[in-house]
Formats: structure tokens, C-alpha cells, sequence
């Protein structure tokens, strides 16, 4: 049967919302088997063979409440981004001689124990629709600061907050989302020879708040929730030094929870309620880091490189049920653009020490996964004593 002749049955035996969901759902598979694109045309044929323009493409799923699913998104993307930051101690996107702190020589023999640091970051990230979901597109700016200290020979351990604030726009669609999201992080680095352990949790909570437009248009739909994120990262690295340069080779594995509260929208035509969801997420990582520290008078300068392959190892819990209050006590599961199972993170550092207690560094993160990007700034300081 024709891609046009199996959309005709399915619109004469369902109808309304179930209808467009599964031809949603199966419009990839249908066109698969026709081998037809959207845009060419489909053959219908009996006794004459009469040419059809083939449908255009379905429109995006928008079901109610579909902004909840974005910003879980994001707030996965911000805990790991904080994750990452304290497995190397804070400070820095890579680390080289970790008692030194981030950027230190291998050579570098300073014996402060105690080290601050603070920093701004801005991050842009861009999720494409697919699938019939709508993407959305997110854009934060944060504060973090930390402190660290060397508990003992080759052992350190660290504290940090970060704050952030995010907007996200849907695709497409009139709907958005704001949150502000605190995070409380815990790191602790361990080297014994040529290896080092970097060990970091991060804990955070943020506030929400949603928005809108329904059709017909009235005043906008609205709603305010809370939700919290767990993070744990674990990563191991062998340092094996070139003179003044390096290469250090990283397995990594990180495990985040997101928990959002449920919530009921507030004014516009048709508010929703949706249930609370909890969305759990393992990666696994591989890659490597390369850098190269030099000195010209009493100034210390790094720059270091990484590129990492990252793989989802399990991931759940990320659809929602929704609830519209034309149909009440009926729910529908509502599936979140996630991102692609396999992707690549790569960034590069600038450090320069001015003195032997203060240090200004810069980095520039990338994350690629399929239908999904995000871009990192930083800028930072850092004092030991």
C-alpha cells in the first residue's frame, strides 16, 4: 500500500490528536518502505496510473507542557558542564600537574597549599527538531567560585558553587522557559605516580518558570516548579610528560539524576497539569589531552587541548505525562528531545601566571552530538597562598 493509501485508512479509522501522533510515529517507516522523500511524488495506480503529490511534512508535535522536557535538558547539559569543572579541581577545563592546580608545569614545584578561584561563563546550546519532536534553543550565563586545598602529598580535595541563569526558547513554537539554577560541587583529585583519580558529586536546585501562547490566542498559559539535580563523576588520567609538554590519557564514566516536581498550568485556553518525572543518565568517555607550558621571564604561560568520545551507556525516564484539562483524567506520555547516543567533547585552555599566587586563565568548550550542539566561554582567575 502507497504512503498516500495508508494515510487515508489511518484518517478514516482514528481521529483528532491519536491520529497525528501515530503518523507521527510511523511517517519515517511508511516513507522508508515507499522510498519516496517528502517533496517527490507517490504513484497510485489501478487501471490508470494517476500522479500524486505526496504529503508535505507532518508538523512538529506540540503537545502541552513540552517546554518541562527542555529545560530538564538543559539542566542535565548545566550539571555535567559543573561536573567536569570540579573532576579537574575547579579552575580549569584540563588539568596538568594536578597538586599545582590546572595548567601547572610538570615541573612546576609550587607548594602553596590553599587555592581560590572564581569565573564567568556563558553557554549557547541549539537541540534540532527531529522526529516530530521541537528542539528548543538555551542560552545561560553563571557565576562559580571555589577552594582547594592539598590534604596531604599528592592528595586534594576542593569545594565550589556555581550560579547560573538560563533562557530557553521552543522551536518554532510560542513557548519559552526561565530558571535559575545553584549548585553545590565536591572534588577530590588523587595521584600515585603517573596516575590520577579525579573524583567529583555536585548536588543542585533550581526554580522554573514557564510560558505559553495557546490557540486561540488568549492570555499566556503559565506555571512554576522546582527541580533538583544529582551529579557523580569519576575520571582516570595518565600523565605522561614530554619535556615541558604532555599527553594525558582519560577513561571517564558520569552518572546524573534530574527530578522535576509536578506542576499545573495557570491561565491561556486548554492549561495542562503535568506529572512529576525523574530522568536518570550514564556516560561512558574516552579521549585525551595534550598541552605545553613555557616560561618567559618570571610569566608562566599553558595551553592545553582535549577531545573525548562520549557514549550513553543507559539512559531513562525521559518522556512526560500530560494532562490536558479538555480531557480530563486522561494522560499522554510526551517524549523530551534528548541528545544523540554518541557525540565528541573538545575544548582548549590559555593559563598564564602572572606571579607565583595568581594565575588567569581562559576556555573554550564544545559539545557535538547528533541533532544537538552547545558552545562553552569562560573566563577565570585563580590565587594560591
Amino acid at each position: 500500500m502507497s504512503q498516500v493509501g495508508i494515510g487515508a485508512v489511518l484518517a478514516g479509522t482514528d481521529g483528532g490528536s491519536t491520529m497525528r501522533r501515530l503518523t507521527v510515529a510511523l511517517m519515517p517507516a511508511l516513507t522508508l518502505a515507499c522510498a519516496l522523500p517528502y517533496g517527490a511524488t507517490a504513484q497510485v495506480c489501478d487501471t490508470n496510473c494517476i500522479v500524486r503529490p505526496s504529503p508535505s511534512p507532518p508538523p512538529p508535535n506540540e503537545p502541552p507542557g513540552f517546554v518541562n522536557n527542555s529545560v530538564n535538558a538543559g539542566l542535565f547539559d548545566l550539571g555535567s558542564s559543573f561536573l567536569w569543572k570540579q573532576v579537574n579541581g575547579g579552575g580549569t577545563t584540563s588539568t596538568g600537574n594536578q597538586s599545582a592546580g590546572g595548567g601547572a608545569s610538570p615541573n612546576d614545584q609550587v607548594q602553596q597549599r590553599f587555592r581560590t578561584w572564581g569565573e564567568g561563563y556563558g553557554i549557547w546550546a541549539k537541540t534540532n527538531d527531529f522526529s516530530g519532536i521541537v528542539g528548543d534553543t538555551r542560552r545561560t550565563g553563571g557565576v562559580v567560585g571555589g577552594i582547594g586545598f592539598v590534604v596531604a602529598p599528592g592528595i586534594n580535595v576542593g569545594f565550589a558553587v556555581d550560579q547560573s541563569w538560563t533562557k530557553v526558547n521552543v522551536n518554532a513554537l510560542p513557548q519559552s522557559a526561565r530558571y535559575g539554577l545553584t549548585q553545590l560541587g565536591a572534588n577530590s583529585q588523587m595521584s600515585l605516580g603517573q596516575f590520577t583519580l579525579g573524583l567529583a558529586a555536585v548536588y543542585g536546585f533550581a526554580d522554573v518558570d514557564t510560558s505559553r501562547d495557546t490557540i486561540p490566542p488568549t492570555s499566556p498559559t503559565v506555571a512554576s516548579y522546582g527541580a533538583k539535580v544529582w551529579a557523580a563523576l569519576a575520571e582516570l588520567g595518565y600523565f605522561v610528560p614530554l619535556g615541558n609538554a604532555r599527553i594525558v590519557p582519560k577513561v571517564a564514566i558520569d552518572w546524573i539524576r534530574v527530578s522535576a516536581d509536578g506542576f499545573t498550568e495557570v491561565g491561556g485556553f486548554d492549561p495542562a497539569t503535568v506529572a512529576a518525572q525523574t530522568s536518570d543518565r550514564v556516560r561512558g568517555y574516552a579521549g585525551f589531552e595534550v598541552g605545553q607550558t613555557w616560561v618567559a621571564d618570571t610569566t608562566l604561560f599553558d595551553l592545553s587541548a582535549y577531545a573525548r568520545f562520549v557514549d550513553i551507556l543507559s539512559e531513562s525516564g525521559f518522556a512526560i505525562l500530560v494532562t490536558s484539562a479538555a480531557t480530563p483524567g486522561v494522560s499522554q506520555a510526551v517524549q523530551g528531545a534528548t541528545e544523540g547516543h554518541y557525540g565528541v567533547d573538545a575544548g582548549a585552555s590559555v593559563s598564564v601566571r602572572v606571579s607565583q599566587t595568581l594565575r588567569i586563565y581562559a576556555n573554550y568548550d564544545t559539545r557535538l552530538r547528533d541533532h544537538y550542539q552547545a558552545q562553552i566561554g569562560t573566563l577565570g582567575v585563580e590565587v594560591k597562598w
